[in-house]
C-alpha cells in the first residue's frame, strides 16, 4: 500500500515591540526552549530556533493538520508571555508589528537553519 509523505516547513520571524533589544543573553535560552516546547506541544517539529536581541527565528516542520495561524499564535504567545514576565516594568515583547512566514524550498532549508541558529 502506498504512503503519502507531506513535509511542510515554515520559517517564522517575529520581533520585539519597536525592535527593542529585549532578548538578553540571560533570557534568550529560556525563550528559545519555551518556543521549541510549545511547537512540540502543537505537534510540530522544530528544526532550528535562534535570533538576535530584537527578533526570533523559528524553522519548523508542521503537520498538515496544524494551521499556520495556530502555530504562530502558540509560539508567539508563549515567547511574549515568558519575556513579559521576565523583564522589569516598562519592557514589552509583542510581535504584532512584524511577523512573516516563509515556506522554504528544500534547497533553502539548510541556509535558514544556519541563520536561525546564530
Amino acid at each position: 500500500m502506498r504512503k503519502t509523505l507531506l513535509a511542510v516547513y515554515v520559517h517564522l520571524v517575529w520581533g520585539t515591540w519597536d525592535r527593542l533589544p529585549l532578548l538578553t543573553e540571560e533570557i534568550e535560552g529560556r525563550v528559545y526552549r519555551a518556543v521549541g516546547a510549545k511547537a512540540v506541544d502543537l505537534g510540530a517539529a522544530p528544526v532550528a530556533i535562534g535570533g538576535t536581541d530584537d527578533h526570533v527565528h523559528l524553522l519548523v516542520r508542521r503537520p498538515a493538520t496544524l494551521a499556520i495561524a495556530d502555530l504562530v499564535q502558540g509560539v508567539k504567545g508563549t515567547s511574549a508571555h515568558l519575556v513579559n514576565h521576565q523583564l522589569p516594568p516598562g519592557g514589552a515583547f509583542n510581535g504584532r508589528k512584524r511577523s512573516c512566514d516563509h515556506r522554504p524550498s528544500p534547497r533553502r532549508r539548510a541556509s535558514w537553519r544556519a541563520r536561525a541558529s546564530r
